[in-house]
């Protein structure tokens, strides 16, 4: 009797063991995740843009080259370091990063924005994919007028640029290069010694604390608005944490100076989100379609 009860627990383990080995199995990713990237990159110069993927913990691939169209990029290498760096771990994921440069020769001189929302990857270990990043934006190098000095620059999520005035102004427009991805995960709001004139509809987000922060909401300013020499303005911006994306990226004030030369303010916005869990989850899940129970 005790010698079949020893062969139905051994049985038991061992049912367990494959039961296990195969929830593991199904839980891999059969490819890398990557975040999504919403990136302005201006082309006078040579760029880096850091990526981030999920990928599973055990996984020694690298990247060799990355291709957005036409142009590819290199990871940046120190040695005898392949570029890629664990940034966290996530049960049996692994967050990683890696910065690629583009430089003025690979992404050439174009005349117009060019934008991207997939990435030809090669890893080391597995054939040429092409994978969803968001959306990366080229754009071409255009010198104009800057009627104005930066003074000063708040990051973190809440994120503010001021500046002042250097000449008298009349600003046109808020604008970014992801209006309709970012429309209700991206906040903006203007702020000056002067009031600015709005519409009646108040805009609220479910963030207290940015709801209390002074300034109109840019969606909601009567535009065109008048600037004064030595007016200084506030540009403050907050995203939605639970958007999960990598942002660097400028919000432009466009406008025109008295003698009719047109500019853009760009105040700059980057955030990294602050993933766990379950953000992990969320990502793989609308990346993939299949649920994850890490």
């Amino acid at each position: 009797m005790k010698v079949r009860l020893f062969w139905v627990i051994m049985a038991l383990i061992g049912i367990s063991w494959v039961a296990n080995f195969i929830y593991a199995q199904s839980q891999k990713l059969e490819q890398p995740v990557f975040l999504n990237h919403f990136i302005d990159v201006r082309t006078y110069d040579n760029q880096y843009v850091t990526f981030y993927y999920l990928t599973n913990k055990e996984d020694q691939s690298f990247i060799q080259v990355v291709e957005l169209g036409d142009i590819r990029g290199l990871p940046e290498r120190v040695g005898s370091n392949d570029g890629v760096r664990e940034i966290d771990q996530f049960g049996r994921y692994s967050l990683r990063e890696v910065t690629v440069q583009f430089s003025p020769e690979m992404s050439g001189t174009p005349t117009a924005p060019q934008r991207f929302t997939e990435m030809n990857v090669y890893f080391s270990e597995e054939k040429p994919t092409t994978y969803p990043i968001g959306q990366i934006v080229f754009h071409p190098w255009e010198e104009q007028v800057q009627p104005f000095t930066f003074v000063s620059t708040h990051a973190g999520i809440h994120m503010e640029e001021r500046v002042r005035i250097a000449e008298p102004i009349m600003i046109e427009s808020v604008n970014n290069s992801f209006e309709n991805e970012l429309r209700d995960h991206l906040f903006v709001k203007l702020q000056s010694a002067q009031d600015f004139a709005s519409e009646q509809t108040a805009y609220e987000y479910g963030d207290k604390e940015w709801n209390e922060v002074k300034g109109t909401d840019a969606r909601a300013v009567k535009f065109p608005v008048k600037l004064k020499t030595d007016d200084w303005l506030a540009i403050k911006s907050f995203i939605d944490p639970e958007l999960h994306a990598v942002l660097d990226m400028a919000i432009g004030l466009k406008g025109k100076t008295d003698t009719g030369e047109p500019f853009t303010v760009p105040a700059g916005y980057m955030y990294y989100p602050h993933l766990d869990k379950q953000a992990v989850q969320t990502i793989i899940r609308e990346r993939t379609g299949a649920g994850s129970n890490e």
